[in-house]
């Protein structure tokens, strides 16, 4: 994927859970498009707003212990 691409999928992520923020989905995707451009906090903020909506997602654990691992080098 390229930079725009992920730049273009993090806005649209960004824009979907202010529009919905009880979009599980939108949330993930945020969190995922916040990995590919190398944004750990941004990508941490979205993994608890998944959390939030839904504990037991498992996706989402794995996706915040990359975004903390990335936060804490």
């Amino acid at each position: 994927m390229g930079k725009t691409f992920d730049t273009n999928f993090y806005n649209e992520s960004t824009d979907e859970v202010r529009l919905d923020a009880s979009n599980l989905k939108a949330w993930f995707r945020g969190a995922q498009a916040s990995e590919l451009l190398g944004l750990a906090e941004q990508g941490l903020y979205f993994c608890r707003g998944a959390l939030q909506l839904d504990p037991k997602e498992s996706p989402v654990f794995v996706n915040k212990n990359k975004h903390q691992a990335g936060i804490a080098k």
